[in-house]
């Protein structure tokens, strides 16, 4: 039996809430691995408690996706904050506390105060799953409302969902600040995602991998001709890394983009004024190399997303 504090109404959150100076909020959909713990980790440094969100959000799924197969590891969640002690509670609400107007996949049948950040949503990802960020941007801020973090911690796995929310939080002036961590990844390479568990062991270790040695061939293509240009195309960079993934057995492209790091369009060029160590917000960034891919899962296609920053 966990002894971590299990919350699971948004009354029983601000009543603990009280009782601190600053708290830090890491949202997550459970499935929790080292990836989400990194994100722990980095908020207890920086807060005098930590709060970390368990919650599926169906409204961030498609009719036609993995809501209903979705992990839910509660328990195991639980036992892996064991951990950190007093210092995190989870908040676990069920889905009628965080929907009471009740909410379905389908865009034309939900009810309620829904929030979308317009434009840079609508891209990248959004070209495939129109109806996410709007899921992504209602749920986070209504975490942020419940609790008032001082800050709220995401990882650059996501990275398009970085982007799109500290837009909401800048736009919306929600009394928290975003903190990006850097991706946390398996062994091999490949990012860590709650999805990882759909693959079997031989496209887990052998064929996934390559998603992440496409982006550092596309990311080192840039450095060496960044080099001795003072701009390096696009499309160069993108095909030092397609030449991987377009080699693969098994995997599927969606997209493999180049994009600025602000509004996410496609560039053209990219400026050979970047950094070699990775600043911390997308404004000091140059550019975003990013890709989504399926891949056969045990049962079904599995679909990761990835990505490096300039």
């Amino acid at each position: 039996m966990s002894t971590v504090r299990v919350l699971r109404t948004v009354k029983e959150v601000r009543a603990w809430k009280k009782k601190f100076q600053s708290i830090g909020l890491v949202p997550t959909m459970g499935a929790l691995h080292e990836g989400h713990l990194e994100l722990v980790q980095r908020s207890m440094a920086m807060n005098e408690k930590t709060l970390v969100s368990v919650f599926v959000n169906p409204s961030q799924f498609a009719p036609t996706e993995d809501l209903s197969t979705y992990p839910r590891t509660l328990e195991a969640d639980l036992a892996s904050l064991e951990r950190f002690g007093s210092n995190v509670s989870v908040f676990h609400p069920p889905v009628s506390e965080m929907y009471p107007c009740g909410i379905s996949t389908n865009i034309d049948e939900q009810i309620g105060a829904f929030v979308s950040v317009d434009g840079i949503g609508s891209k990248l990802e959004g070209q495939f799953r129109p109806h996410f960020f709007r899921g992504v941007s209602t749920v986070v801020t209504k975490l942020i409302n419940i609790c008032a973090p001082r800050y709220t911690y995401f990882g650059q796995k996501d990275v398009q969902q970085t982007v799109v929310v500290r837009r909401l939080v800048n736009d919306l002036f929600l009394p928290t600040e975003i903190v990006i961590c850097p991706t946390v990844r398996e062994s091999t390479g490949l990012a860590m995602s709650s999805r990882n568990i759909y693959m079997d062991d031989t496209t887990r270790f052998k064929v996934a991998p390559n998603i992440f040695k496409a982006l550092c061939a596309a990311e080192n293509r840039y450095r060496e001709m960044a080099q001795t240009e003072e701009s390096v195309s696009a499309q160069v960079i993108k095909e030092a890394g397609l030449k991987i993934l377009e080699a693969t057995p098994g995997i599927q492209i969606e997209y493999f983009e180049v994009s600025d790091p602000v509004t996410l369009d496609s560039l053209d060029t990219v400026s050979s004024a970047a950094k070699a160590s990775q600043p911390q917000h997308p404004e000091q960034w140059t550019a975003i190399i990013s890709t989504a891919i399926t891949l056969p899962g045990r049962d079904r296609r599995v679909r990761l997303i990835d990505n490096v920053v300039l």
